[in-house]
């Protein structure tokens, strides 16, 4: 009875797996990545920091959680709270990760809570729906954070050009002139 049970959970696991990989094959397909990386289970999460937010914080993410496994596991209690914050950091970054990978494919707050509570039905709804990948969600919220748009949102002083965000003004036709100048030559 106890064997069939574990074989039941372990194939429910395997297919969740499978799912899960296919969602992320499609999402990296859409953010111009391989999608066979969505296979291998660490370079999977290293990629949804690169093409979400930047893969230093995938770095702090998995020190974090290594640290939480080891540190909660230990006898000793205040290893344990260690242990605790560690796992609490590697989720609030996974949270901020996922915040952005939202942004990446041009969803908001709302899908980002979707994404936390019910992951693989929002990764599908990311990899098969109508969503396209739009860069960077870092960057897309920080520019929506400052209020511009472009490159000149990288520039906190704005654009050193003041032309560049000035709308394209139409030739004006000279005026038809019947002036001469001193060589007495009619100008245009």
């Amino acid at each position: 009875m106890l064997v069939s049970f574990v074989v039941g959970v372990l194939i429910f696991c395997l297919v969740l797996y499978v799912l899960e990989v296919i969602a992320l094959w499609k999402i990296f397909v859409k953010a111009g990545e391989d999608g066979w990386k969505a296979i291998i289970p660490f370079l999977n999460i290293y990629v949804l920091f690169k093409i979400s937010w930047d893969p230093k914080f995938f770095w702090f993410y998995l020190g974090a959680q290594v640290l939480g496994g080891i540190l909660a596991s230990s006898e000793n209690s205040f290893a344990m709270t260690l242990g605790s914050l560690c796992s609490l950091g590697a989720f609030v970054l996974t949270v901020i990760m996922l915040y952005y990978l939202s942004k990446s494919f041009g969803q908001g707050a709302g899908f980002t809570v979707g994404l936390v509570l019910l992951q693989l039905i929002f990764l599908m709804i990311l990899g098969f729906g109508g969503s396209s990948y739009i860069g960077n969600g870092y960057e897309i919220a920080q520019i929506e954070k400052s209020g511009t748009s472009g490159s000149a949102g990288s520039d906190p002083m704005g654009p050193s050009d003041p032309v560049v965000n000035s709308e394209p003004v139409a030739p004006s036709e000279p005026a038809a002139t019947n002036e001469t100048t001193d060589n007495n030559e009619p100008t245009a």
